[in-house]
């Protein structure tokens, strides 16, 4: 029969009859439960499970799977029920309602005067086991139901709180003897733990409560609860206690009597300490025993630190050099070896915090049967005897160091100087160099690796400066190393510095220039000129921050960022084998790429006027104007050197220019460049020029007609027609001018 097919008014009967039935599926979950039944406990559904003791729930499960899987039935099972009204004995009839077996019905018929025969003796027999191993367990035990009321009380419970079996089964055991703190002030049931462990199923552990036994006495416990589950249910929960009342009166007696020791060490101790000196003694092994708090002030290490432990290791190490102190020769043990008094003025005794403390210390033996059974030190610290000397030498060295680094770092900065005369802003306008511009803005305040590609001349290092100008670095030294002009031998020094007597030369010791970018910028020019069994170290000292002087084996450290530049594709450089790849990538976080001035001549005019400003400045001229004519020239030059050709070409015209014009055709004139007549100025209308400058100019012009007209004056074609003017006239002025023919 299916239940769950038939009509509400079938149902509804079968709900209402009298008796304990159930019908359940494969899986023990309840679809049908009787009035009375269902009354057992406040929520009946779920599994059957939930309405069998946990003593039975085995033999019901066994029971009920066995008739589900071979179709057959049980009769007059017996178990105990489980209720919120507490247990009751009863036996189960269970079938198959179906030949599919997928539904049972079970009915639980109730024992109110217990049976006869044998299933009574398998009852008893299983209860009296049940006592038995319960009353035999050391500790206190009893169980509670959902409703937090005794289930079961073991002998050793009974025992220890006075309450009987039948004080406290069915009662709620939190009122009975868990209601008062130790104190006497109310317990809560909701703070109580044991309830705790059927509210959220986990165990509680708790050792600082009491429980009150009948007769009204508080008995410290330590106990434990531990929730009952079945089939994910909280059914109850078992709690294991013992009384810790010996154990609390053993730690107070222990308490006592190490309170006693601790008033007699006290007082010695207030002996030892009113001294103003420092003092501690030793064992025959040398090991301290004592330490006084003027000693603890003194070296900074504390009772716990000391105690115990060979004193020459903890603060007698070493010599004021940092030179190993072998304890066998330490006067402090010698104390203990010969029994004799040892006074040293002239050693040092180390702090908690590593420092020396310059020390006079008197080592005297314990005699015990007149022979040394230990020692008592006695020693003052003596700094303030020797505190002038030490700073002299402090102060002398620091000079001496001071000297020799502004030695170093000033003939570094005379180099800077010399080669930063000139360096002015990045000048142009081209949208090439707005967007090198843009890249910089970009990098600047970033702290990777960058490296600049372009054709020498272009203003690589301007570059760097600005990146370096722009960064968070800007406050610190940008070092500049020209890698090309760096012989290889010197390539480790030059960098990492070296040591006086490092090498044949090394008079004196030198700061490397990672030492010297430290906080900053080191910008590596010509770094593909860089020999390669050199690069693992450079790469090292950028990868890492790490690197060692030459003739020094002592790790320095320094925080570097690398702008490199370079006119060499490093890619091909590295696919040649002539450039590691892994440098390569750690220098080219940021690739900037600079374009060659020919690309970009928007830039040519700024430049040049930027340029004559300066040099004008240097030369104490005043200021040259550039004609639009020379200006349209000079971008017409593919400038091969790039920005470094036209700063040195604006140079020389300057130089050569006479009154207030630039003379961009004399400068021509003296590099092999454009021949004059290419370059000759064409005025505007509000220009001119001198005398001399017209006489040259016609003079160039006259030779430039000539040498067009293959050197013949008069006639069609000839230079007197080219120039219209009367064959003559041009003879006259050939001869004025001293023009000849150049063979």
């Amino acid at each position: 029969m299916n239940l769950k097919a038939q009509g509400d008014a079938a149902t509804d009967i079968l709900a209402r009859a009298p008796g304990l039935y159930s019908v359940v599926n494969a899986r023990l979950d309840c679809l049908w439960v009787s009035d009375d039944l269902a009354s057992l406990r406040a929520d009946p559904g779920g599994s059957v499970l939930g309405f069998v003791s946990v003593d039975s729930i085995e033999r019901v499960r066994s029971a009920l799977t066995s008739v589900c899987e071979d179709g057959g039935s049980v009769t007059d099972l017996p178990i105990h029920l489980s209720g919120s009204g507490g247990s009751t004995t009863a036996l189960m009839q269970a079938w198959a309602i179906d030949d599919s077996r997928d539904q049972m019905g079970i009915a639980f018929i109730p024992l109110r005067n217990g049976w006869d025969g044998e299933l009574d003796s398998a009852f008893i027999e299983a209860a009296e086991t049940r006592d038995h191993i319960l009353n035999a367990a050391g500790d206190a035990i009893y169980g509670i139901g959902l409703d937090g009321t005794a289930t079961f009380v073991n002998k050793a419970a009974v025992d220890l709180l006075g309450w009987r079996h039948e004080d406290i089964i069915g009662i709620g055991v939190h009122e009975v003897h868990h209601h008062s703190h130790a104190d006497g002030t109310p317990y809560p049931r909701e703070d109580c733990p044991i309830y705790a462990a059927i509210r959220d199923g986990q165990v509680h552990r708790v050792d600082e409560e009491v429980f009150w036994t009948s007769e009204g006495e508080a008995v410290p416990v330590e106990y434990t609860s531990t929730p009952i589950i079945v089939d994910n249910e909280i059914k109850g929960a078992v709690v294991v206690f013992r009384s810790i009342a010996e154990r609390l009166a053993i730690e107070a007696h222990r308490d006592a009597a190490f309170a006693e020791v601790d008033n007699l060490r006290n007082m010695l101790e207030t002996l030892l300490d009113s001294a103003g000196e420092g003092i501690y003694g030793l064992s025959s092994d040398g090991e301290a025993t004592f330490i006084n708090k003027t000693a603890e002030k003194l070296l900074g290490w504390k009772q716990s630190d000391v105690v115990g432990r060979s004193i020459h290791e903890v603060h007698h190490h070493s010599h004021p050099d940092g030179s190993p102190y072998p304890r066998e020769e330490c006067p402090i043990y010698a104390a203990v070896k010969d029994g004799a008094v040892h006074r040293v003025d002239s050693e040092v005794f180390w702090t908690r915090d590593g420092k020396a403390i310059p020390v006079e210390y008197t080592s005297t033996p314990i005699m015990r049967d007149g022979r040394p059974d230990g020692a008592v030190v006695v020693f003052r610290d003596i700094s303030a005897r020797k505190k002038l000397e030490q700073e002299r030498d402090q102060a002398f060295g620091r000079v001496q160091d001071l000297n020799r680094q502004l030695e170093q770092e000033r003939e570094y900065l005379r180099e800077e100087v010399d080669h930063a005369i000139d360096f002015g802003e990045i000048v142009g306008e081209s949208d090439s160099l707005k967007h090198t511009l843009a890249q910089i803005e970009a990098v600047a305040t970033t702290p990777v690796n960058v490296l600049v590609h372009g054709e020498s001349g272009v203003g690589k290092e301007m570059i760097a400066r600005a990146i370096h100008a722009r960064s968070d670095r800007a406050d610190k030294a940008l070092v500049r190393v020209n890698c090309a002009s760096i012989p290889e031998h010197l390539f480790e020094s030059e960098f990492f510095g070296h040591v006086k007597g490092a090498f044949t030369g090394a008079h004196r010791d030198r700061v490397g220039r990672m030492q010297l970018a430290n906080g900053g910028t080191l910008f590596l020019d010509e770094v593909g000129e860089i020999p390669l069994p050199l690069q693992s170290k450079l790469l090292r000292a950028i990868q890492e921050g790490q690197f060692e002087p030459v003739g020094e084996d002592q790790t320095q450290t320094a925080d570097v960022r690398i702008v490199a530049a370079t006119n060499r594709i490093l890619k091909e450089e590295v696919k040649a084998g002539r450039f590691r790849e892994d440098l390569f990538y750690r220098l080219s976080v940021f690739p900037i790429e600079v374009a060659p001035l020919r690309e970009r001549p928007a830039d040519i005019l700024p430049l040049a006027l930027h340029f004559v400003d300066i040099i004008c400045a240097n030369l104490g001229k005043d200021r040259l104007t550039i004609s639009q004519r020379d200006a349209e020239v000079l971008q017409q030059q593919d400038w091969p050197g790039n920005v470094r050709e036209l700063k040195n070409f604006i140079e020389r015209a300057a130089i050569l220019s006479k009154g207030n014009r630039l003379r961009v055709d004399l400068a021509h004139a003296g590099d092999g460049g454009p021949p004059a007549s290419s370059v000759a100025p064409v005025l505007e209308s509000d220009e001119y020029i001198t005398d001399a400058e017209f006489r040259d100019l016609e003079k160039r012009n006259i030779r430039a007609a000539l040498e067009a007209s293959n050197w013949r004056v008069s006639g069609d074609g000839g230079a007197a027609a080219l120039l219209e003017v009367k064959p003559s006239t041009l003879a006259y002025r050939i001869k004025a001018l001293g023009i000849k023919k150049i063979d």
